[in-house]
C-alpha cells in the first residue's frame, strides 16, 4: 500500500479511473461492506465485493460503543477497497437508518408544485429535529388501485437525512478522491436489492449489528418503516454473559454453533428469545399495515448479518405463520468466469451495498 499515497493514484496507475463499474458502500456500525457491479451486454455483473471489520467493534461489539470517527471510517474504506481489488472510483454511499427518518403521511390530492409547499409546512409535525438540520425530500406513493375502487386520499413517503451525516461522508469521499453522485437512505437500497418490484406487499427485515429496521414494500415502494433497537450484537453479548466467554468468541459461537450437546438447549433458547423479540415487532407492524392498507403482507424477507444463524427461517415462519426467507441480494446478477463461488459467499449482509450499486447502475443507464 505504501507504493500509492491514495486510491486515486492507484486507480490512475492501473487504468482503473476509467473503469465503467460502480461501487456501493455500506458503512455499518460493525463493518464496512462494498459491492462493485458493472453493466455489460450480458447484463449486470458482480466484479468484486468485500467487508472490513472495525477492530474495536469486532472485539467488544457496538452496543454502547462510541460513534465511528472520520479516521476510522476513512481507514476502513481504503482498506476494504484495496483488499477487494475494487476497480472504480465511481461510488454511492448508504446513509444509516440512525441518521435518517422516513414516514408515510396523508396529503390532499394536489399537483407536485402545491404539494411541495404543503410538505415543507407539514414536515415540522413529523421530523423530530429542526428542519434546517436535515435534507428533506418526499415521493408520492403510486400504487395500482383495483378496478372499481377510488383513491380517497394521496400518501407520500416523507424522508429526511441529517446534514451532519452527509457532511461526514463527503469529507471521506474528498479525502480518498472518490467520485460520489448519490447518498441514499439504506432502507431504499436494501429494498431494491432484496424485494424489487413485487406486486404484492412484503415485509423486509434487516437485522444489523446494533439495530433492526423493518419496512413494508409493495410495487417497489416503501409503505411503512419501523426501527427496533436490537441487533445481532445484543445476541452476542447475551451469549458472552451466559457462557462466560469474551465477545469475539461469542460471535464465533453464534455463527458456528460449536457447542456441547449439554448446553445446546441453553444456546437455542437465547437465540430463539432474540428472534422472538423481533418477531413480535414484525407482528405489530403487520397489524398496523393491515389496518392502514387493508391487506396482509404475503411474507417476510430477511437480510443483514444477524440472520446467518441456522434455523432462522424455520423459527420465524413458525412464529409468524408467514412465509419467511433469507435473501441473497446478489443472486440475480452474473459473475466473472471463475468467480462463481462469490455469489454463494456474498450473503444477506450485503443487501445495502448491492442496492446502492444497482441504483448507480440505473443512473448510468438512464
Amino acid at each position: 500500500m505504501g507504493l500509492f499515497r491514495s486510491l486515486k493514484q492507484f486507480a490512475a496507475a492501473t487504468g482503473k479511473d476509467k473503469n465503467p463499474a460502480v461501487l456501493g458502500i455500506d458503512v455499518g456500525t460493525h463493518s464496512i461492506k462494498v459491492v462493485e457491479l458493472e453493466e455489460t451486454k450480458e447484463g449486470t455483473v458482480l466484479n468484486t465485493y468485500g467487508e472490513y471489520f472495525f477492530p474495536e467493534q469486532k472485539k467488544t461489539g457496538v452496543v454502547g460503543a462510541k460513534p465511528l470517527t472520520f479516521d476510522e471510517i476513512t481507514t476502513g474504506l481504503k482498506e476494504v477497497m484495496l483488499m477487494s481489488g475494487v476497480g472504480t472510483m465511481n461510488v454511492g454511499i448508504g446513509i444509516p437508518f440512525a441518521s435518517s427518518l422516513a414516514t408515510v403521511i396523508p396529503v390532499p390530492p394536489l399537483d407536485d408544485e402545491k404539494l411541495q409547499g404543503l410538505i415543507q409546512l407539514e414536515a415540522r409535525k413529523y421530523i423530530p429535529v429542526p428542519v434546517a438540520d436535515v435534507y428533506l425530500d418526499w415521493q408520492r406513493i403510486n400504487l395500482t388501485i383495483p378496478e372499481g375502487q377510488e383513491r380517497k386520499e394521496d400518501k407520500v413517503l416523507l424522508f429526511a437525512i441529517h446534514k451532519q451525516a452527509v457532511a461526514l461522508y463527503q469529507q471521506i469521499i474528498d479525502k480518498l478522491n472518490l467520485d460520489s453522485t448519490i447518498y441514499e437512505m439504506e432502507l431504499f437500497s436494501s429494498a431494491r436489492s432484496s424485494v424489487g418490484e413485487h406486486d404484492q406487499s412484503v415485509i423486509l427485515a434487516d437485522i444489523g449489528a446494533s439495530y433492526t429496521r423493518l419496512c413494508a414494500v409493495k410495487q417497489g415502494q416503501i409503505l411503512s418503516t419501523r426501527k427496533i433497537n436490537k441487533g445481532g450484537d445484543h445476541l452476542t453479548l447475551e451469549l458472552s454473559k451466559t457462557f462466560n466467554i469474551d465477545f469475539s468468541d461469542a460471535e464465533g459461537l453464534k455463527k458456528t454453533r460449536d457447542i456441547s450437546q449439554t448446553t445446546q438447549s441453553v444456546f437455542d433458547n437465547i437465540v430463539q428469545d432474540f428472534y422472538r423479540t423481533i418477531a413480535q415487532e414484525i407482528r405489530d407492524m403487520i397489524r398496523q399495515f393491515e389496518g392502514e392498507w387493508k391487506e396482509s403482507p404475503i411474507g417476510i424477507m430477511f437480510v443483514g448479518g444477524a440472520v446467518n444463524i441456522a434455523g432462522c427461517e424455520q423459527f420465524m415462519s413458525k412464529e409468524l405463520s408467514k412465509d419467511c426467507s433469507i435473501v441473497k441480494p446478489l443472486a440475480s446478477v452474473a459473475v466473472r468466469p471463475g468467480a462463481e463461488q462469490a455469489i454463494n459467499l456474498a450473503g444477506p449482509e450485503f443487501a445495502v451495498a448491492a442496492g446502492i450499486a444497482l441504483r448507480k447502475i440505473a443512473l448510468k443507464v438512464e
